[in-house]
């Protein structure tokens, strides 16, 4: 009953507090001594605890937790004894919470969240010592729930190698570090078909990985049905890539990525982004506004000015990466 006691106080006190992520550690010993003691729900608990465990991790992920920001998690590890890690620019995602962002897995916290307090609820109902004290799963199931766990703790660890390592191309235009302003140019304006175009020239001949731009959304809610087109189109003005996004998925001020499908593309030719974009629902005209960002300077070897509409500016350029 002591055990259950302490359980009790710990598990109330972290699933229906602000989750933090070393908090866990004061529930996990008494969590584990009460699903041993209770042999009735052996077998359920054990399944119970790894799911809601599981889900406690990535919930931390998705809540933006420092040390799955950190780019420079791996180098304090092992890993970097036995294997040579790729360098910054070649890394696809940099860091756990980067890949989570991109797959868009992020909006879930609070589904993640909601799994691992029911979890903890369940746990307390299931090791409650006034449940009868009986077998009630066989031995051969309880084994295979305890084999779980090893390979859900590969899963984790493979996630975190993978966020962390994985290659894509070096960058091939970054313009994001330099100052930058909000274009006037509306892509899903109802009134007028605007659009915004970015010419560049690739140094080498390469397969693209992604894109990032970032937008002032002035809508960013579901029912906003408006949708950005993105386009790279050869010299000859045809699409060698094209693809729709919504823009209830894109949030203002911040980066949005696109992946770009192994897209080839030849040294020494000139590309141009292109985007525009369609109105949504006629309800919500007055309220939505799509606007990308742009930057006032780049010394970028193989950047053109923007033009808007069709018009060349001077000085501006797309705010972007691209690689």
């Amino acid at each position: 009953m002591i055990i259950y006691s302490c359980f009790y106080v710990w598990a109330v006190f972290v699933a229906f507090n602000g989750i933090n992520t070393y908090w866990v550690y004061l529930i996990a010993p008494f969590a584990i001594l009460a699903i041993c003691i209770n042999h009735k729900y052996l077998g359920i608990n054990i399944l119970i605890e790894t799911v809601s465990s599981l889900s406690y991790i990535i919930g931390v992920v998705c809540m933006g937790t420092a040390v799955f920001k950190d780019k420079g998690l791996i180098t304090r590890l092992f890993y970097p004894t036995f294997f040579s890690i790729p360098a910054q620019e070649e890394l696809r995602h940099q860091t756990v919470d980067m890949l989570f962002a991109s797959q868009g897995w992020k909006t879930y916290y609070t589904l993640f969240s909601t799994v691992f307090v029911v979890g903890v609820i369940l746990l307390l109902v299931l090791t409650c010592p006034k449940q009868k004290q009986q077998e009630c799963f066989a031995k051969q199931r309880v084994r295979d729930y305890v084999c779980l766990r090893p390979l859900v703790l590969l899963l984790i660890t493979g996630v975190i190698l993978y966020a962390t390592t994985s290659k894509t191309n070096r960058i091939a235009f970054d313009t994001r570090n330099c100052d930058t302003e909000v274009a006037q140019c509306d892509l899903i304006s109802s009134k007028s078909k605007n659009y915004i175009c970015q010419d560049l020239v690739f140094q080498d001949s390469r397969k693209l990985d992604s894109v990032v731009l970032k937008f002032n959304n002035t809508h960013y809610h579901r029912s906003n049905m408006a949708l950005l087109c993105f386009e790279l189109l050869s010299e000859k003005g045809s699409p060698v890539f094209k693809e729709y996004l919504g823009c209830s998925d894109i949030k203002s001020k911040e980066e949005v990525s696109l992946n770009l499908r192994e897209t080839q593309i030849d040294a020494g030719k000139t590309y141009t982004i292109r985007l525009s974009g369609r109105a949504g629902n006629e309800y919500y005209w007055n309220q939505e506004s799509l606007c990308p960002y742009i930057v006032t300077t780049s010394d970028e070897i193989g950047l053109e000015p923007v033009s808007i509409n069709g018009e060349k500016t001077e000085s501006t350029y797309l705010w972007f990466e691209i690689r």
